[in-house]
């Protein structure tokens, strides 16, 4: 039995004695340079320094503040740091601009200085950012390792209005041009469309406009292509996407609770449109014609090339949307009707439909 406790108590020793080696060398590392390295301080006290929580920024301002370790300097340090490219999904001067460029200062007499990015009120999506420190040899600074000097972050733009530039009043209707609705994994788009304003939600903002929803942008399960789905659909459709099965079950994670607004309608497909329907969509200038043009659409389709009910309803899912096709939606549970002309569609979770949407309604 003392035998035992001897070598637990050497076996301890011992670990104690590696992770107080270990805790040291980093703490060498990181402090007791005499050269100067420079680290960001947020990269060093999380423990993913590449993948921090997204951020509901507010439009800004965002500051990042730089350490750097040995002697203070007795004139200020102007040093770069870079926006990683190939790591970034932001839009520079749509998500973010660059106040004092790809430079920050370290002032005189002092260890710290700040990157500054400013978050801009015309970006969308959820783009992400990854900002690298960079050395400066003529300036005798390195850079800490350990990727303690990178840091990658999401900005959640909960909502994003159509382009002012691209909307038109005409009589009771607004038009939306270059409208792009992104799917579900787009960066840059949200997928949770209001039909009647021409507003893009991403999930996180949608949870909290349940009753402004009218579709949703989803890539097909079973494919690449571009699916529209309303909120109303059944719930095994909704919860074949991690992004929408919040809507049926809520997300314990994030305290959400199920959705209790789901917004009804349906919602139809026109592959290859003929001339006159074309036409119907075009003379459409007010609500009334909008409403025409839509039950003219309904009352026709079975009857059009190659009708199928699975991809051109009217349902609450549709799939398969492919450039060119016309869209026509009828909302039950809102004053909204829209039809929408397909100019552009990219497959795959992060692609999108693009086009022209013209829209009715109250308000």
């Amino acid at each position: 039995m003392i035998m035992k406790s001897k070598i637990r108590i050497h076996f301890l020793i011992l670990v104690l004695s590696v992770f107080s080696v270990s805790c040291f060398k980093d703490y060498e590392e990181r402090y007791l340079f005499t050269d100067n390295r420079v680290e960001l301080q947020d990269a060093v006290i999380n423990s993913s320094p590449l993948s921090l929580e997204p951020q509901n920024f507010d439009v800004g301002i965002v500051k990042y503040r730089v350490n750097m370790t040995g002697t203070q300097r007795s004139s200020d340090l102007k040093l770069p740091f870079r926006i990683v490219p190939e790591k970034t999904t932001a839009r520079e001067e749509i998500d973010y601009k660059l106040p004092n460029g790809e430079f920050y200062t370290i002032p005189a007499n002092s260890s710290f200085g700040w990157v500054e990015i400013e978050i801009l009120e015309e970006g969308s999506g959820k783009p992400n950012i990854e900002i690298e420190l960079l050395p400066d040899e003529e300036q005798e600074i390195k850079v800490m390792d350990r990727n303690y000097h990178k840091i990658g972050f999401q900005i959640l733009y909960p909502s994003t209005p159509p382009n002012p530039d691209d909307i038109e009043l005409i009589n009771d209707i607004h038009i939306f041009n270059n409208i792009t609705l992104g799917a579900n994994s787009n960066a840059s788009f949200g997928n949770y469309v209001d039909a009647k304003t021409g507003y893009v939600y991403i999930s996180d903002g949608a949870n909290n406009a349940q009753e402004n929803i009218d579709f949703i942008i989803l890539r097909s399960g079973a494919g690449t292509e571009q699916n529209i789905l309303l909120p109303s659909t059944s719930n095994g459709n909704l919860t074949a996407w991690g992004n929408t099965k919040h809507i049926v079950n809520g997300d314990e994670d994030k305290g959400i609770e199920p959705w209790t607004v789901r917004n009804a309608g349906e919602i139809m497909r026109l592959p290859d449109p003929s001339s006159a329907e074309i036409d119907l969509y075009e003379q459409a200038m007010t609500k009334t014609e909008l409403l025409s043009a839509y039950d003219e659409y309904l009352d026709n389709i079975e009857n059009r090339p190659n009708y199928n009910s699975t991809n051109h309803g009217p349902s609450t899912r549709l799939r398969e949307v492919s450039d060119g096709d016309l869209i026509a939606f009828k909302s039950a549970d809102r004053d909204v009707v829209m039809l929408m002309l397909v100019e552009e569609v990219v497959d795959g979770a992060t692609g999108y439909i693009k086009g022209q949407i013209k829209s009715g309604g109250e308000g």
